[in-house]
């Protein structure tokens, strides 16, 4: 990893014992080699666009089955990377970053990507500081806060993003708090089974302590209503049941083809009637008692059912 920092010159990352490449790593590989984010990206997604990028082979030597990257992979894209003719090189860039950025800083930065676009820096790959529904790169943000501040112009590729950095520290003491591109509510429902899928592999794209909105979900309108649906809710909820219907306690009837145990994501008070999608009003049920929670006659006693078995669960004080 440290030959690929130098390579790429940016800021070495640096991993304890025992774990993988982290995703702000990867990330930074990417924004190095002017790369474009690709749909839902994942670290798995990212590492194969890198090595791709750089004309090595991507097989499954380059990842694990619980999709962790390789060894392999990491020295495909050093030996990618010396091909195109880079050269290791031990110049960084130190950003000094200060004790807090005014909200009235980064709001300049914000009206400066609105006007002028993210360059130099890039697109992010998992996280966006989101304002008024639009989606802007944190290390961007940052960046241009630091040159309204007078402190410095920060070359791309040397903020560190992602969960615990500094710069999303800074962020989120300012009311800009980062948000998981795989968290944000879609109403298209393979792109909601992509990210939810994306999240189960990848447990650093979600904070455990995830619980989804507090307000009711937007509805939007094709030939029929829908719901905009957030993975974050579904992953955290499977996760939590750990393969284990919470209405009948048996076991989930089969495995998916990726591996992971079947169960579906119900919620105790319906989204037509105004119930949120969130941890406080999901659960995970096996296919015939999800069924009965919306077709059967009992469908009261069974969702009160559910209220004393499930303790994450919130009953709504005006009732369905």
């Amino acid at each position: 990893m440290h030959r690929i920092c130098k390579l790429c010159g940016i800021l070495p990352h640096d991993v304890r014992k025992g774990s993988t490449a982290p995703m702000s790593f990867f990330e930074d590989v990417a924004n190095s080699l002017g790369l474009s984010p690709l749909g839902e990206e994942t670290k798995h997604g990212l590492a194969k666009h890198i090595v791709k990028s750089l004309d090595q082979k991507w097989d499954k030597s380059c990842y694990s089955d619980g999709g962790t990257v390789t060894q392999i992979a990491l020295e495909r894209i050093e030996k990618g990377l010396r091909l195109s003719g880079r050269q290791e090189t031990n110049k960084k860039q130190s950003v000094h970053f200060p004790t807090e950025i005014p909200f009235d800083k980064i709001q300049l930065s914000i009206d400066r990507i609105d006007r002028d676009g993210p360059a130099p820096h890039k697109a992010s790959h998992t996280y966006d500081v989101v304002v008024n529904d639009r989606s802007y790169p944190p290390p961007a943000v940052v960046a241009f806060a630091l040159e309204e501040m007078g402190h410095q112009i920060v070359s791309p590729g040397t903020i560190r993003a992602g969960k615990g950095t500094r710069a999303f520290k800074l962020l989120a003491d300012a009311g800009f708090e980062p948000v998981s591109k795989h968290t944000v509510p879609t109403d298209d429902d393979e792109i909601l089974e992509n990210r939810v899928n994306d999240l189960l592999l990848n447990s650093d794209l979600l904070d455990e302590a995830f619980t989804g909105s507090d307000t009711p979900p937007d509805k939007s309108e094709k030939t029929a209503s829908s719901y905009k649906r957030n993975a974050g809710v579904i992953a955290t909820i499977l996760r939590l049941a750990g393969g284990t219907c919470e209405l009948c306690l048996a076991a989930a009837p089969f495995r998916r083809p990726d591996g992971h145990l079947y169960l579906e994501v119900h919620h105790v008070q319906f989204l037509a009637e105004g119930g949120l999608d969130n941890t406080k009003n999901a659960v995970a049920l096996c296919p015939n008692c999800h069924c009965r929670c919306h077709y059967s006659e009992e469908t009261q006693p069974l969702a009160d059912r559910l209220y004393r078995q499930v303790n994450r669960l919130k009953k709504p004080s005006s009732g369905f």
